[in-house]
């Protein structure tokens, strides 16, 4: 027996190395098992595109509600043409059109079209113009009135033009390079005998 000798073998390098190796690694797979955050995480990559799209759904369903009022005001304003109420002193059509839209839409941004003939082959339903500017219309609160509305029988052809800009500006621009979009609504009808 060697004096020099103890009882226990020395460590191999490989061992040793083991050992240090083991010591790092278990903190780092306590970092890695704690999925505390996972959700914070999960949230910051799916949250934008969810945002994204409930924010184009908000301004979709918007501009749907809002062409359905355009489309209203725009039926009921014609309709007093129609009977000659307009024509005969009683509520213009653009306050008509203006009282029915004012809760959601400006007055001053609404622009109308009101064209009569003898025919509707003769009457043009072309809109021609670009931003919020377009040839032959009227802007809110210029009135129409007398032979403009045209007379009994006639064929007329309402038109009614909004800009809706986008509550969202940066969804806005991803649905339209403008940042806007024109709504129009439209009425066709025969004066009656009034």
């Amino acid at each position: 027996m060697n004096p020099f000798r103890s009882a226990r073998p020395a460590p191999q390098p490989s061992q040793e190395m083991n050992r240090k190796a083991a010591r790092v690694r278990r903190p780092l797979r306590r970092v890695f098992a704690d999925s505390s955050a996972v959700t914070g995480l999960e949230f910051a990559m799916v949250g934008p595109i969810f945002l994204l799209l409930i924010l184009g759904v908000l301004e979709n369903g918007l501009t749907l509600w809002t062409q359905s009022v355009l489309d209203n005001a725009t039926r009921d304003a014609a309709r007093l043409t129609l009977t000659g109420q307009s024509q005969n002193g009683g509520t213009s059509f653009a306050t008509q059109l203006c009282n029915e839209v004012s809760g959601l839409m400006k007055c001053s941004a609404l622009q109308y079209r009101i064209q009569t003939g003898s025919t509707f082959a003769g009457i043009s339903s072309t809109i021609s113009g670009t931003g919020s500017t377009y040839s032959g219309f009227s802007a809110y609160p210029t009135a129409i009135t007398g032979a403009s509305l045209g007379s009994p029988g006639d064929d007329v052809l309402v038109q009614v033009v909004y800009t809706r800009t986008y509550i969202v500006p940066w969804v806005g621009h991803m649905m339209s390079a403008s940042g806007s979009e024109r709504l129009v609504a439209t009425a066709a009808f025969e004066n009656e005998p009034y």
